[in-house]
């Protein structure tokens, strides 16, 4: 089980990963066994959004997690100069100047610059990921069309609530696999 940090001490890892692009290793309340790679991008009083990284030096993707669920930031900087040498650091964001104050403010904006996301309610779902679009935009949650474990699209959309939401990827290579094996989106029927 991983020790709870002081959350001064959480806020002044990811402050110093913002400034410095150091990367670091996230572990959150919601999913205490699995960590997030990453270099921190933008951090609002609600929402942090991170430059993902896979196999500790590889870029992929953006992921945005609340703030409040993150219980542990460590500092990793093994392979940073291998990632400044490759020219691709530091990381740049592409959600930069997004309002992430909440995801009724920030899907929007996503939904416009990356068909395909990937939603984690893991308070609700735990194990669970979403891959897919938008389809419908409500006052408090949205319709949202799956791609389903065979890799097509379902025929049903599904109901999301902002306040269920955990995490949010954007440009992960696993989804953009699964989007492509899925192909163009065909819009299915409400489930109720």
């Amino acid at each position: 089980m991983t020790m709870i940090q002081k959350p001064s001490k959480v806020a002044a890892r990811l402050k110093l990963s913002l400034d410095q692009a150091i990367p670091v290793i996230i572990c959150r309340r919601v999913d205490p066994d699995d960590h997030i790679e990453a270099v921190v991008l933008e951090i609002s009083d609600d929402w942090v959004l991170l430059a993902c990284l896979r196999d500790r030096g590889y870029l992929n993707g953006n992921t945005l997690v609340r703030a409040r669920d993150i219980s542990r930031v460590k500092l990793q900087k093994t392979f940073l100069p291998f990632m400044r040498a490759r020219g691709v650091w530091p990381p740049e964001s592409a959600a930069k100047g997004f309002d992430l104050s909440s995801p009724k403010a920030f899907l929007p904006q996503l939904a416009r610059i990356s068909p395909i996301l990937t939603f984690h309610e893991e308070l609700r779902k735990p194990g669970k990921t979403w891959i897919g679009s938008i389809a419908e935009w409500k006052k408090k949650s949205m319709w949202f069309h799956c791609i389903d474990p065979d890799g097509l699209w379902s025929q049903l959309l599904i109901k999301v609530k902002f306040r269920h939401l955990t995490r949010i990827d954007i440009f992960e290579d696993y989804a953009s696999a699964v989007a492509e094996v899925a192909g163009p989106r065909i819009v299915p029927d409400h489930d109720e």
